[in-house]
């Protein structure tokens, strides 16, 4: 349920960010877009992360979870501050986003998984594809129809609403 919420609130920023980014703050701030788009993206990735941590920690792997945090922490400094001299902004956003997958889903995910004795590729189908392919249906509908939006605050956040409600009712009637 927690990677479901994070994914039908970051996913509609996902997928109208370049209108939201437009209608927020103005125009001149573009290239934010997908900056906001990648951060968006490290939350739920976050999210994914946060029970399969807890298991970990409650299963005596503690120092397992410190470890890959503090090894997540310095590959996103070292990252950020490569890619910030050639990217902007940008590198930065790459630079968490990098290292937060890659623990993620090669680190805390499978760990969480033999804790529990669950194999990781039953893992990723019973816990994280119900809850991602809602999602991927429902951005793609939303992004789709963004540009039918008026370019007004409100508007575009009823439209992200709306996206965030489909979501809801698509995983809970089909994803669980």
């Amino acid at each position: 349920f927690q990677l479901a919420m994070a994914l039908a609130l970051c996913g509609s920023v996902i997928a109208v960010g370049d209108r939201l980014i437009r209608t927020w703050v103005g125009p001149g701030f573009e290239n934010g877009v997908l900056t906001a788009q990648i951060l968006a993206y490290v939350v739920v990735v976050r999210a994914l992360m946060g029970i399969p941590s807890t298991v970990l920690k409650g299963s005596g792997r503690a120092a397992f979870v410190a470890m890959t945090a503090t090894g997540c922490a310095v590959a996103n400094v070292l990252l950020s501050i490569v890619l910030v001299n050639s990217m902007g902004i940008l590198g930065v956003a790459l630079g968490t986003a990098t290292p937060v997958t890659t623990i993620a889903i090669f680190a805390i995910f499978p760990a969480a998984c033999r804790a529990v004795e669950l194999g990781v590729f039953a893992g990723y189908r019973r816990i994280v594809w119900p809850a991602l392919w809602p999602a991927l249906v429902v951005m793609a509908a939303v992004a789709f129809t963004r540009q039918l939006v008026p370019l007004r605050l409100a508007a575009v956040l009823a439209h992200m609403a709306v996206g965030a409600l489909a979501y809801a009712v698509l995983f809970v009637a089909c994803g669980l």
